[in-house]
């Protein structure tokens, strides 16, 4: 088992793939709402509203995008790779209230500061998706909610399934974080 405390490399996992791909896709198209809506779910629109949010695995911003537009206070997105982020930074560039910072999901630094903290379609790709999810879960204030959206277990190798409980060993000793799990295919 790797030591808790050491620096976590962001190199291994995909951040070369997913920068390519987002450096050439990087629109944000009117069907990605819902597509961000079926992954955020049981969130509601209205529930973004008014609140400081934390995306962890940005890509080029689209799933920062939408909860900006349902009225969100703030946004903190982060990713680790510098063509995404460009990308993130022309796209959320209609909100002077969102930060695009070049972070890892493993090393947030704030505490209790978001609202809602999220990571669509990343934990998966990570070599310590455990890891990932408690840094993630760290940063949402008493009463927050986090959402972990990750790949169906059928198309994964198996593994990913160990992290699990991590994330409900930190909501279960921070009872104040609501943690919601969704699955997509």
């Amino acid at each position: 088992m790797a030591d808790s405390t050491a620096p976590i490399s962001t190199n291994r996992g995909s951040p070369e793939r997913f920068g390519y791909s987002w450096n050439h896709y990087s629109g944000i198209l009117p069907e990605h709402e819902e597509q961000f809506r079926r992954w955020s779910a049981p969130l509601e629109p209205s529930d973004w509203a008014g609140k400081r949010i934390l995306d962890g695995g940005c890509g080029i911003g689209r799933n920062t995008y939408w909860p900006m537009t349902y009225g969100a206070a703030s946004a903190l997105a982060i990713d680790v790779d510098q063509r995404t982020l460009r990308q993130a930074r022309q796209n959320l560039s209609v909100f002077p209230t969102a930060e695009v910072r070049y972070q890892s999901l493993y090393e947030i630094p704030q505490k209790e500061e978001f609202d809602i903290a999220f990571s669509i379609g990343v934990v998966h790709h990570l070599e310590f998706p455990d890891r990932a999810v408690t840094s993630l879960a760290a940063a949402v204030k008493p009463g927050g909610k986090v959402l972990v959206c990750y790949m169906a277990a059928k198309t994964m190798a198996g593994s990913f399934i160990s992290w699990i409980p991590s994330a409900l060993a930190f909501s279960a000793a921070c009872p104040w974080v609501s943690c919601i799990g969704c699955r997509y295919r």
